[in-house]
């Protein structure tokens, strides 16, 4: 018989995560200039059964810059990169 779809499945055992956040502002003139890094340590038991590794899939850095302009009463524009 040939599946029909896809199944979501927990895997024994805890996963552990830590982790921590750093988020940077600059702004001047209207102008506003935000940077952020997200740094993420997060392991589950091996599927094997001896000892944990690191989560499939799961970024261990992740980056972003955003820049803005804004008056009050014209409007906003921002660009964004992550």
């Amino acid at each position: 018989m040939r599946p029909t779809g896809v199944a979501l499945v927990n895997i024994d055992g805890t996963t552990w995560v830590r982790g921590s956040e750093l988020l940077l502002r600059f702004k001047q003139n209207g102008f506003t200039v935000t940077g952020s890094y997200v740094f993420v340590d997060s392991s589950d038991p091996d599927p094997s059964g001896i000892g944990r590794r690191e989560v499939p899939l799961k970024p261990k850095h992740t980056a972003g810059l955003v820049g803005m302009w804004e008056e009050h009463g014209k409007g906003r524009i921002g660009l964004e990169a992550y």
